[in-house]
């Protein structure tokens, strides 16, 4: 980046806070808090300190990664890494793989459901109108919309809808 565009008082540290790791003349590794960032300086020369991104599907995910990559630079917390899931979204996909094996096993949603939320077996009389028969509900959609599009979105997380 030329010099007169950046601000050198911001004190941009020239090392991160965490391994570092330079793989040509131009591209670094950063592995910062759990996260690997891809880091490809166009002019190694220069002093100038800049990000380019492209408009593509993934730039809101680039802006975050820059923004992070920005805050480790500059001695703060990076903050929380959009690749990870969080535990709950976790476990209602773990449960969603469970729903799937339960139900090509032939077992009812009545039946899977004490099993997959750790509750006691709810009477047919009184599984009509149960939170348990709208947890399901909304569990069965989700497990069969990740078996329609092939188990994809476990796979692109957190680009699911992007790309």
């Amino acid at each position: 980046m030329p010099v007169d565009l950046t601000d050198d008082r911001l004190g941009f540290r020239s090392t991160l806070p965490e391994a570092t790791q330079a793989v040509g003349n131009t591209e670094t590794v950063i592995h910062l808090a759990g996260t690997t960032l891809h880091v490809l300086a166009l002019a190694p020369e220069s002093n100038g300190r800049a990000v380019l991104l492209p408009f593509d599907r993934l730039f809101e995910i680039r802006i975050a990664a820059a923004l992070r990559l920005w805050r480790a630079a500059m001695g703060q917390r990076a903050g929380r890494d959009p690749t990870i899931l969080s535990p709950a979204r976790r476990e209602r996909l773990i449960l969603a793989l469970r729903f799937l094996d339960g139900s090509g096993a032939g077992a009812s949603r009545r039946e899977m459901a004490p099993v997959l939320f750790r509750r006691e077996a709810v009477s047919a009389r009184d599984w009509i109108g149960h939170d348990l028969q709208a947890r399901m509900d909304r569990l069965a959609r989700l497990a069969n919309s990740m078996r329609q599009r092939n188990y994809r979105r476990l796979l692109l997380h957190p680009f699911r809808e992007r790309i």
